[in-house]
């Protein structure tokens, strides 16, 4: 409650926070989330998932608050998990600029700094004024400053009601008492803003339930958290058997205190969102002109209209309720699975109660989770007996001819295990190394990489093959299929003492096909030869890449130099036989082709004279002796043109039979 009259002294007015916090806490008593945390849900999404218990005020709304910092994430996400109960509405304190909240008051931000700054604001009201042993009442008129020996004083002015104007001089012990009502309640309101403003790290939500007759209210909401973090212990043991434990270390960054709550660990890569909800946006409207004159007028409306029923359908309230039933049903059998679990053990070790989905596994830690707020602790989920094979894997072409030391760990658990560090122990040798999971499905095995076997050496060696398999001949094209290969040879060392199962990762090549002897496994990325090698035994395993190119040329193009590559590359037993009359009978088809080329060349030689002299003897007398000397020219000329031309025909036919020999030869093949 406040006094009748506001009374403000300098003192309070002289630090703006001070007056506001008094305020504040005279007006506002939210009630708090503490100590209303029943369940924390960690994601590897960097979200948490909150479940607090409210209870239900008998009459108004259900107030609480919340971090300014997890208002925008509230606002998106917060949901009563209860389909008996409703909220109605969720009103909080908008991010308003402080001029905008204190809009509509005689007050800004510099009115409630000081005595004589309120007092600017409060010219005409009735008030109260105290200063060095003086006490005025009267209108306030004015404020007055003068500077004096290096500071300004300020006096007030103000009209007695007794008619008399006096002036006041501020000093340390000034203060100033409103008595009007309603100027109190408005610098009352400022005050509170300027609170709220000035201490802006929260903001009080009040929600507005359905009526119910339930006395607590369970919230459900997500708000932005550090990814927790995996760190396994492998305990190898003998016969392809391992102790896995599987830590979680995670951090309570919600800013208040776990008591005994119910802790998951939620692993996946769901999509999230963030947006700033609670922050203002606008809207830039274009200005439209002010039509000055007169305008066109529409056209005039002739059609009929109708209403259409665009709503949309209505949620099924049953389909709701079943679903909230459901999750009830699932919680409680999880509260009975937790209570088993606490009372009996778990067999062969801690095991967190486990539920995974399509996208999602959740590991719910049995026992009851206290922290306080800003604390970091480690809890196990998992401790069971996996399957784990000692091998050593060579990866092709890797600088080093030793192999990598790995654990071939297969997860025979009932839910996947998310991505983390491993730390390999051996029971007589101790830490033997570190790994990396990168997440394993339940039923899968991986390859665990922990050190390198320096008493084991591989090497390797490639060869490349190029034959022909096949030759079609059709409308003078030669369509040859080519086999092309590549054989790897790996030359394993083992070593001296110690049997060791060897793992020889081969990378895939896009189209290409792989053939091995060896017992070999296949991954999307690469095949795995697996071998035994005995202590102090070297081994031999190859691995061969196959795959069939097509080669198209038309004959005239398959020239010897085409035939002699075809000859160096490789040949079957049939091809290598054909070859040297291949080979034969296209030399001849150049030959003929050359000579035929080398007439026809001649020819066009003496074509191109002949038309020279019938120019030159039109040029001159017929009688003239130059005219007789080109006549005889050109009648030579026309015999030699004929001698090469019946050549020509000649040499072209050798070689078009020359080529068909050849033609009929490689179509055989």
């Amino acid at each position: 409650m406040f006094m009748s009259a506001l009374l403000v002294s300098s003192a309070r007015l002289g630090a703006a926070t001070r007056l506001s916090l008094t305020l504040s806490l005279c007006l506002w008593g939210g009630a708090t989330w503490a100590d209303s945390i029943r369940e924390i849900s960690l994601s590897t999404a960097g979200i948490a998932e909150v479940v607090r218990q409210v209870a239900i005020p008998e009459q108004g709304p259900v107030s609480v608050t919340v971090p300014l910092s997890q208002v925008d994430d509230v606002l998106k996400t917060l949901l009563i998990t209860d389909a008996e109960q409703r909220i109605q509405s969720l009103t909080l304190a908008g991010q308003a600029p402080l001029d905008s909240s204190l809009a509509g008051l005689p007050f800004n931000e510099y009115s409630l700094s000081s005595i004589h700054a309120l007092a600017s604001s409060l010219r005409g009201v009735e008030v109260q004024a105290y200063s060095q042993g003086r006490s005025i009442r009267g209108t306030l008129l004015g404020v007055d400053a003068q500077e004096q020996e290096k500071k300004t004083v300020y006096s007030l002015s103000l009209l007695s009601t007794e008619g008399q104007v006096q002036t006041v001089e501020l000093g340390p012990d000034s203060s100033l008492q409103v008595l009007d009502a309603r100027i109190q309640e408005q610098l009352q309101q400022a005050s509170q803003i300027l609170a709220r403003q000035t201490n802006d790290n929260s903001r009080e939500l009040h929600l507005s339930l359905a009526p119910t007759k339930a006395k607590e209210l369970e919230l459900r909401y997500l708000i932005a958290a550090p990814i927790w973090k995996t760190t396994y212990r492998l305990l190898l043991d003998n016969d392809n058997k391992a102790r896995l434990q599987a830590w979680a270390v995670v951090e309570n960054t919600t800013g208040e205190n776990w008591e005994n709550i119910s802790l998951t660990l939620s692993s996946g890569s769901p999509v999230v969102y963030q947006q700033a909800l609670l922050q203002q946006y606008w809207h830039t409207r274009p200005e439209l002109p002010i039509a000055v004159g007169s305008s066109t007028a529409p056209e005039p409306d002739n059609y009929s209209a109708s209403f259409a029923d665009y709503a949309p359908a209505p949620v099924a309230a049953p389909m709701m309720a079943k679903r909230a039933v459901q999750s009830a049903v699932v919680r409680e059998e999880r509260m009975l699975e937790r209570g088993r679990a606490n009372s009996a053990g778990v067999a062969g070790g801690t095991a967190a109660i486990t539920d995974e989905g399509q996208t999602v596994v959740r590991f719910t830690i049995p026992d009851p989770v206290t922290a306080a707020s800003g604390q970091t602790i480690s809890v196990p989920f998992q401790d069971q007996q996996v399957q784990a094979e000692d091998v050593s894997v060579y990866f092709q072409n890797q600088s080093s001819p030793h192999p990598s030391a790995a654990i071939y760990l297969k997860n025979t658990l009932d839910s996947s295990l998310p991505p983390g560090i491993i730390t390999v122990f051996d029971r007589q040798l101790g830490h033997i190394g570190d790994a990396q999971l990168s997440g394993l499905p339940s039923g899968e095995a991986r390859l665990i990489y922990f050190a390198r076997d320096n008493k084991v050496q591989i090497h390797q060696e490639r060869t490349t093959a190029r034959e022909i398999t096949q030759t079609q001949v059709a409308n003078g094209v030669a369509l040859s299929t080519w086999k092309q290969s590549q054989l790897w040879t790996y030359n394993v060392q083992g070593a001296a003492q110690e049997e060791r199962q060897i793992i020889i990762d081969i990378p895939r090549q896009e189209g290409w096909e792989f053939t091995s002897a060896a017992k070999t496994e296949q991954t999307s990325q690469s095949y795995r030869l697996r071998l035994t090698v005995p202590a102090g035994e070297t081994l031999q395993v190859q691995a061969t890449f196959s795959r069939l190119d097509a080669e198209e040329l038309r004959l005239d193009d398959v020239s010897e130099s085409v035939l002699y590559n075809w000859n160096q590359g490789g040949l079957n037993a049939q091809w290598k036989a054909a070859m040297p009359e291949l080979i034969a009978l296209r030399e001849k088809q150049s030959l003929a082709q050359q000579d035929w080329q080398h007439t026809q060349s001649l020819l066009e030689e003496q074509v191109e004279e002949q038309a020279r002299v019938r120019e030159n003897l039109g040029a001159v007398s017929d009688q003239s002796n130059l005219g007789q000397r080109f006549a005889q020219q050109l009648e030579g000329l026309e015999d030699r043109i004929a001698e090469l031309r019946q050549l020509s025909e000649k040499q072209n036919q050798q070689w078009l039979e020359a080529r068909q020999r050849f033609q009929e030869a490689i179509s055989k093949l």
